[in-house]
């Protein structure tokens, strides 16, 4: 006893009696446990602020060290959950391993998590955030009605919710998605008229902006993005909207517009994958003024600076179009073709310039053979030229000019009717010009008026007469 009493005066504790000792020692190992719990909480969600600050790998991929700070978060709050299961910090933790699995790319995963915590804990004041989360999550998976269920019912529970933003954005997300753009439009024309403060306001704006673009309402697009512009936005920011406004006004066909969008972003220390693209709207806006020098300058910087990428595929191609419709180079624009499967065999490009250079060279064994056929071979080769240009490459003033050459050359031949029929069905139909059709249709009636081609333009005349 004297030994205890010895202990209790070393401790400091002698002035109390003893069952204020038992209630002080049951305080302290509460305290203790609660600490024990909430240290390990706190660790969690600070490893996982961690792996949040860590950049992607280029490709957007997730690194190594993210996966492992992510698994000892979910390991942690798993940790927590088996050993003070009745801790008030249990959703806490379910919540942060939803989220890990979340960011992880677990979606499957992160969706039985976040739907266990709301119906484990349907009264936590965690369950708005986990039905943000939820929602990406069955976003990412492309359960796109059970996203748009889920925020709906959200937004009518919880009208005035913080995450009121988020919800609408995500709504936004779920339409455009699910190809609804008007519906998406009105979810995000809410979201930038009711949260003119929120974070996710911006993104509202970018995602109607690049809505527009897709939808050819260039105009509107460019209204959007020079708004952005003249607002406070990040680096990363402004350079997009730059490269979105430097397409719509290209489309426009204001490359001058576009180069001055451009030369805003060269003041900037770009990626090299940004870059690529920025030479490749400058290359394009060169294109459009019509300096081609410069435009082939860039498109020749791009397949050296970017080989055997996306971005040299693309730079051949376009090198091919320039040589082909620009220069009538047919060599050089096939030789340019043929590169840019080899450069990246999955370039949306690939495709066509195989099949550009497969005409090509057809177009150059019939100009081979004109040299060595007679007056009707000759004829229908140089036919045979027209129809390539004009169903092959779509290129119909090369097609009218080439059709025009075989009426004036051989207008004995059997296909001189076919030629003056084909050019004012050009001008009708694909040109819209009914004056010029017109011209052509009564060249046909005039000069070959037994051929079965004058029945069809007498069918078109007829049809026009006022």
């Amino acid at each position: 006893m004297r030994l205890r009493s010895r202990a209790v005066r070393k401790s400091g504790l002698t002035m109390f009696p003893s069952s204020t000792l038992a209630v002080l020692v049951c305080l302290i190992l509460t305290f203790q446990y609660g600490c024990a719990y909430f240290n390990m909480f706190y660790n969690a969600k600070k490893k996982y602020r961690e792996a949040k600050a860590l950049p992607v790998q280029k490709d957007g991929s997730l690194s190594r060290q993210h996966i492992t700070i992510y698994d000892d978060v979910i390991e942690k709050c798993q940790q927590l959950i088996t050993t003070y299961p009745n801790s008030k910090w249990v959703d806490d933790a379910v919540l942060l391993i939803g989220k890990s699995y979340y960011e992880q790319r677990e979606y499957d995963k992160a969706i039985q998590t976040l739907e266990a915590l709301k119906a484990d804990f349907p009264d936590s004041e965690l369950n708005e955030e986990a039905t943000e989360y939820l929602a990406r999550s069955y976003i990412a998976k492309d359960r796109l009605d059970d996203a748009a269920i889920l925020l709906k019912s959200f937004l009518e529970k919880y009208p005035k919710s913080r995450y009121k933003a988020v919800t609408l954005y995500l709504l936004g997300t779920v339409s455009l998605k699910a190809g609804r753009e008007d519906e998406a439009m009105t979810y995000l024309e809410t979201l930038a008229r009711e949260h003119a403060t929120s974070r996710y306001k911006l993104r509202a704006d970018l995602e109607m902006a690049e809505i527009f673009l897709e939808r050819e309402e260039y105009e509107k697009s460019i209204h959007v993005y020079e708004r952005l512009l003249n607002s406070k936005l990040r680096q990363e920011e402004k350079i997009r909207c730059l490269m979105k406004l430097s397409e719509a006004y290209i489309k426009l066909e204001r490359y001058g517009d576009a180069l001055s969008a451009i030369r805003e972003i060269e003041q900037f220390v770009l990626p090299l994958e940004e870059k690529a693209d920025v030479l490749l709207l400058k290359s394009e806006s060169y294109v459009g003024l019509d300096s081609l020098n410069q435009a082939i300058g860039l498109y020749r910087m791009v397949g050296s600076s970017y080989p055997k990428t996306k971005f040299s595929a693309e730079g051949y191609y376009q090198l091919g179009i320039i040589y082909q419709e620009k220069l009538d180079s047919l060599e050089t624009a096939k030789g340019f073709f043929e590169r840019v499967s080899g450069e990246y065999a999955k370039s949306r490009f690939a495709d066509e310039a195989l099949e550009r250079s497969s005409n090509i060279s057809k177009l150059l064994r019939l100009r081979s053979s004109l040299g060595e056929a007679n007056e009707e071979e000759k004829a229908f080769a140089g036919f045979s030229l027209a129809e390539v240009q004009l169903f092959q490459f779509n290129n119909l003033e090369e097609a009218i000019a080439q059709y025009r050459s075989v009426l004036n050359d051989y207008p004995e031949s059997d296909v001189a009717p076919k030629a003056a029929y084909a050019i004012g069905y050009i001008y009708a139909v694909m040109i819209g010009d009914t004056l010029k059709a017109r011209e052509a249709y009564e060249y046909l009636l005039d000069r070959f008026p037994d051929s079965q081609q004058a029945a069809y333009a007498k069918h078109f005349l007829g049809g026009t007469e006022e």
